[in-house]
């Protein structure tokens, strides 16, 4: 008998195990996160610290230094607090979470500790590079930084702060000076002393619960400042988890307009469960009265050329985002930054699993990417790997992994292997200096149309962003059709009635369209 593993039970048992835990908070804490109000001094703004200023205001803007000051100074204040951070998209969440915890490590006495979760480990493994960078080894960040986690990096230069290659490399140092060694407890000793030592710890939300991390729970004085990424794609469930450290004082940093948790069960829904803290909160404050909210925007994006800021900034953030001139100057110039291309042959089918395709879509993607590449090639011709090196800037997003996997075997057979190619849900957090947008549908529209799904398809590319679908038929849904309105104001349109005889001398057409003239 063959038996598969499909699951593991332990993240749903760290789930239940936090909900359990409420009953041990103190009961002032409990009853402010579960029916919150402004007039409770957790969520009011601690007051300043005149003598611990932010030490790196020149690398940080005006709303990235007052959201740095405010940790400071809720790490001073005697009352608990939690804060919210909102950061839009490219507007430094990341960066402002190394400058916390570059300002708040010098305040740290030898037993206290930050820890700084997310819900996934590539989220966690980008928040340790941002740290990397601010605080690199002038701080002896390789004992003082630990990520802890039970999947590798990919980039190797994070090895040297991951907890199990920490432990390894003691280990074979023992071993190299031929030290006697308890074998059955060799491991755990050499753990307990680098977890000890560490000031700041890394881990996903759920792996903040392993046991490996039992040194916090004994001495739950030890964790002085929590903080939380992406708190807007984590479950309340999930970010419940690391409040069994009795943390004081919390920061939760994201985005309620960007991906909601993922949650299927539909019993799960009806109870909530697919909802964040960070947005049940910002709900219920937005909806109080006119006291203080415990909420920072970051508001000047770094990411975006203009053009393609315009339309979410207005949709999605109330015009109320700031664009930086960094990104005003590049090397795609010759390129129109915005374009929508208005496709009418085509249908959408699905597969095995019924995932939405769409095979002309496709095909007028791949071809339009490749005569893209070879055009700004041209310009390079110096750089022998200049193909790859473009590919590697170039991404394709697309809602649906049907679509992606056709998209994946046709870029190969033309060999563009090294295009990123993913679905909305894994684009978040990503960016990419060229991104083109596969729309698929030619019938209804499903979870299309999901405002949020939106906000992170149209806000991932940096100077070049292209659409494909058949918008005419996208635009009798209502944020398509602001969309779409807003691209034929612009005189961004086209509309493309491609087939197999034609689909070649067409993507040349619509490359030729996008060419500034």
């Amino acid at each position: 008998m063959e038996m598969i593993k499909l699951s593991s039970l332990i993240p749903t048992k760290r789930h239940i195990t936090a909900i359990c835990n409420i009953r041990d908070w103190q009961e002032s804490q409990a009853k402010t996160i579960l029916s919150p109000s402004l007039k409770d001094p957790y969520f009011q703004k601690p007051e300043p610290c005149h003598y611990n200023q932010v030490t790196t205001s020149k690398y940080f803007n005006q709303q990235q230094v007052k959201a740095i000051q405010i940790a400071v100074d809720m790490f001073d204040d005697v009352y608990e607090r939690l804060h919210l951070i909102h950061g839009p998209p490219g507007t430094g969440k990341s960066k402002t979470i190394a400058g916390i915890v570059e300002n708040l490590l010098p305040l740290l006495n030898e037993n206290q500790k930050i820890l700084l979760c997310a819900p996934s480990n590539n989220a966690c493994n980008e928040l340790l590079k941002k740290i990397l960078e601010h605080i690199g080894d002038k701080n002896n960040s390789a004992g003082k930084v630990i990520r802890v986690g039970c999947q590798p990096p990919e980039d190797k230069h994070l090895c040297d702060y991951y907890l199990d290659y920490m432990v390894i490399e003691k280990l074979a140092n023992k071993l190299i000076n031929r030290e006697k060694l308890h074998r059955s407890t060799i491991g755990k000793t050499i753990q307990h002393k680098l977890l000890r030592k560490a000031k700041v710890i890394i881990s996903t939300l759920n792996y903040s619960a392993s046991s490996r991390l039992r040194l916090l729970y004994e001495n739950k004085t030890n964790v002085s400042f929590l903080i939380v990424d992406e708190a807007c794609q984590a479950s309340e469930v999930e970010v419940l988890i690391p409040f069994r450290y009795g943390c004081r004082k919390v920061l939760l940093v994201g985005d309620p307009h960007q991906l909601a948790p993922c949650v299927l069960s539909k019993m799960a829904k009806e109870y909530k469960l697919d909802q964040s803290l960070y947005c049940r909160l910002n709900k219920i404050f937005e909806q109080s009265s006119d006291l203080p909210k415990p909420i920072t925007m970051l508001n000047v994006q770094y990411r975006m050329a203009a053009e393609i800021a315009l339309f979410p900034n207005k949709c999605f953030y109330d015009n109320k985002l700031i664009n930086s001139d960094g990104n005003s100057t590049h090397q795609y110039s010759l390129l129109k930054p915005l374009y929508y291309f208005d496709i009418q042959s085509t249908e959408h089918n699905y597969d095995c699993s019924k995932s939405a395709f769409n095979e002309n879509e496709v095909d007028i993607l791949a071809n339009f990417c490749s005569k893209l590449i070879s055009f700004l090639s041209l310009f390079n011709t110096s750089d022998p790997n200049f193909s790859v090196s473009i590919q590697q800037r170039i991404g394709i997003i697309t809602p649906y992994k049907g679509q992606t996997n056709l998209l994946k075997q046709r870029f190969e057979s033309k060999n563009m292997n090294y295009i990123d190619i993913g679905t909305v849900d894994c684009y978040q957090g990503k960016e990419k200096d060229i991104i083109l947008i596969s729309c698929v549908r030619t019938r209804n529209i499903g979870f299309f149309n999901n405002k949020n799904r939106l906000n992170v398809m149209l806000t991932r590319a940096k100077y070049v962003q292209y659409i494909f679908g058949h918008l005419t038929h996208l635009s009798q849904y209502p944020y398509w059709n602001e969309i779409y309105n807003d691209a034929i104001r612009r005189d961004l349109t086209k509309k493309i009635y491609s087939t197999k005889d034609t689909i070649l001398k067409d993507s040349v057409e619509m490359l030729q369209t996008v060419i500034m003239k």
